[in-house]
């Protein structure tokens, strides 16, 4: 039976598609019901929480580091293919532009106004969305112009994109299978555990706290240091 390693080897050499790898990775049996991860934890596990001092049992394994989803691998670097590839294609109108002379906002300078004849004052539809006497006049983009350049640009980013995925949608997913595999692998050796009582463990899973491991006393999220009040002391 294939294990990830075949699967990941398999990938690299293009002998099955990430679709097919990543439907492996997501069907098979889950990490910690195995007989492998049950030894390893039975290995590792301590008789006392490392975070609150705690031997009251029962235990467990607790992950300092969770592998991130396979979703925001793929959009994190399917936004730097993108990124370079939005670099070597942007919207050129190829048109002369006409610019007209054209009523607009005083205070913000949008020409999105229109004169309101039930109430004879102008608004705006801009920025400011406020109401005024006297339009100012400015040279701007004809309406039907610029209307014709909205259109165009649609298009253009549409076009962009269908032609971006269709180039690299297979490369993104190779490449954030690949990193999936590596974070599966860091998770399952467990390298990044401690042992926590039942209070602890929810608390970092749950509510994303911990202990503050300073003063033992009051609670900080997971990715800080040190709670505020020990952090003011400090400085």
């Amino acid at each position: 039976m294939k294990n990830v390693l075949d699967i990941k080897n398999e990938l690299i050499e293009d002998l099955i598609t990430w679709q097919d790898a990543l439907s492996f990775l997501t069907s098979r049996e889950k990490p910690w019901a195995t007989k492998e991860w049950k030894k390893k934890r039975d290995v590792l596990i301590k008789d006392y929480c490392e975070s609150c001092g705690s031997q009251e049992g029962p235990f467990v394994l607790q992950h300092l580091k969770q592998p991130p989803k396979f979703s925001i691998i793929f959009s994190c670097i399917r936004s730097e293919y993108f990124e370079e590839y939005s670099k070597k294609y942007t919207f050129e109108y190829k048109k002369k532009i006409k610019y007209i002379d054209r009523e607009s906002c005083p205070n913000c300078g949008s020409s999105s106004v229109r004169f309101l004849k039930t109430e004879s004052i102008w608004k705006c539809y801009g920025k400011c969305n406020r109401r005024f006497e006297n339009p100012a006049m400015i040279q701007d983009i004809d309406p039907v112009q610029k209307k014709d350049i909205i259109e165009r640009k649609k298009i253009f980013r549409e076009s962009k994109y269908i032609a971006f995925e269709q180039k690299y949608r297979d490369i993104i997913g190779k490449e954030a299978v690949l990193q999936s595999i590596i974070h599966h692998e860091e998770y399952i050796s467990l390298t990044n555990t401690c042992t926590f009582c039942k209070k602890c463990a929810f608390l970092w899973d749950i509510k994303g706290l911990k202990l503050c491991p300073n003063c033992k006393q009051r609670h900080c999220a997971v990715y800080m240091d040190m709670c505020k009040s020990c952090y003011q002391l400090k400085n």
